[in-house]
């Protein structure tokens, strides 16, 4: 089980990021299963949140994201329980910005697993 700590994400320049956006996952694995996934594809600015095992419960993507009016905006989105089930989550973010995320599930009694933050970049 991952334990929660304080976490410093990392600040992107704006050159380094690629010029048509970035795709990323993050996978979230657990005492060595394939637990949830979260997709984020560039093109579309959208979340896909997957459960792949029955470990824990509803799996979820944590997001933090600088405006580029330098306010954060962070956000919880929730998938099902249900196996190989995905649910998508648009967005609309400010083109080669950076977008921090991560996948977690939600465990009863214990504190909530989670994969390490991933960094996309906005088509």
């Amino acid at each position: 089980m991952l334990a929660l700590s304080a976490v410093t994400l990392p600040v992107a320049a704006a050159s380094a990021a690629p010029a048509a956006g970035h795709d990323a996952y993050s996978d979230l694995m657990v005492e060595g299963k394939f637990v949830a996934r979260t997709y984020f594809n560039a093109g579309e600015d959208s979340f896909t949140i997957t459960k792949k095992s029955n470990y824990g419960n509803r799996p979820y993507a944590e997001y933090r994201y600088t405006k580029i009016n330098g306010d954060e905006q962070t956000g919880t989105h929730w998938g099902v329980a249900a196996l190989n089930n995905p649910i998508t989550f648009d967005h609309n973010f400010g083109k080669n910005r950076a977008v921090h995320f991560r996948t977690c599930v939600q465990v009863d009694f214990a504190i909530d697993d989670c994969d390490d933050w991933e960094t996309g970049y906005a088509g």
